[in-house]
């Protein structure tokens, strides 16, 4: 067994013990999760799992270097414009409840 798939399958047992208890709290309260950590240990193969048992769909947008998205923000904080911008940008019908968003940022400045 490689390195990469005993971190997987540990990572999926913690996942699986912070889903029982937080999940359902965090959709009602609509509450942002923020997932920080070092380089290629796993981040996007997390939320990928994350999306893949809790949600219908998620939409994805890299925050490196995108001129549209910053634009969103710099435009004021209307949630309905933001998420009908966040829907364009990722090709993802964004529902409430059912789609997780993923905003995604390579370097920390």
């Amino acid at each position: 067994m490689s390195v990469h798939s005993h971190w997987k399958r540990a990572l999926r047992g913690t996942f699986s013990h912070v889903r029982a208890r937080h999940v359902e709290k965090q959709k009602e309260q609509k509450a942002p999760l923020i997932l920080n950590g070092a380089r290629q240990v796993g981040k996007t193969w997390l939320l990928k799992e994350f999306d893949r048992t809790h949600f219908t769909s998620a939409a994805y947008v890299s925050l490196d270097a995108n001129k549209a998205v910053r634009a969103l923000f710099d435009s004021g904080f209307d949630m309905k414009r933001i998420i009908n911008g966040l829907s364009l940008l990722s090709g993802e019908q964004i529902n409430s409840g059912s789609t997780l968003i993923i905003l995604k940022r390579k370097k920390m400045v």
